[in-house]
């Protein structure tokens, strides 16, 4: 494993839609998939018409009915990834959709070297390896940005509606109007 391919501080916003499957499975698979579509196409909208160029840039990883959001390494504060969690909780809540986000920061990148040698001599350029007829598909990055924001929507409370939480320490990466914000 290589130094590019590991960030050693990024920030991460781990963004999920509030009751999914819930609503999936309520025979309204059509409108779950459609809070899912415009949840997408906001995260697309972002990252190539408000953020296209490094150093600002974004990585956007889909999994299940959530996103991963990562930045290149972190900024002098988090202003910008409150500011886009916000900005697509206000856009789903149009769309009569809620999600909560998760804003943490840490190591993030792609950890395939650690992957065993039979899936590393297989796997494609698109994360996926033949297993037989069927295929296996790998998710190849990782790390703490991931695992911390995740685990910051876990102990969220139990209320519906948006949530969006923070790690707590360094609250001065946020301007002092926000410091006050969860």
């Amino acid at each position: 494993m290589t130094n590019k391919d590991i960030l050693d501080n990024c920030w991460a916003i781990f963004i999920d839609i509030e009751g999914f499957s819930k609503i999936y499975r309520s025979s309204k698979p059509f409108q779950a998939m459609r809070l899912l579509q415009n949840l997408m196409k906001y995260l697309y909208l972002i990252g190539n018409k408000v953020y296209p160029d490094a150093p600002e840039r974004l990585s956007v990883y889909h999994l299940c009915d959530s996103f991963l959001i990562v930045s290149d390494p972190i900024e002098e504060n988090l202003e910008r990834p409150v500011s886009i969690a916000i900005a697509l909780m206000q856009a789903l809540l149009l769309e009569d959709g809620i999600i909560s986000a998760g804003i943490s920061s840490g190591q993030f990148g792609d950890f395939r070297s650690y992957y065993p040698e039979e899936i590393r001599a297989d796997i494609n350029e698109y994360g996926i390896a033949k297993i037989g007829d069927g295929l296996m598909t790998i998710f190849q990055v990782m790390g703490e940005a991931l695992i911390n924001s995740v685990k910051l929507l876990e102990k969220k409370p139990k209320d519906k509606g948006p949530c969006l939480s923070k790690l707590p320490e360094n609250p001065e990466l946020l301007s002092s109007g926000m410091n006050g914000y969860p």
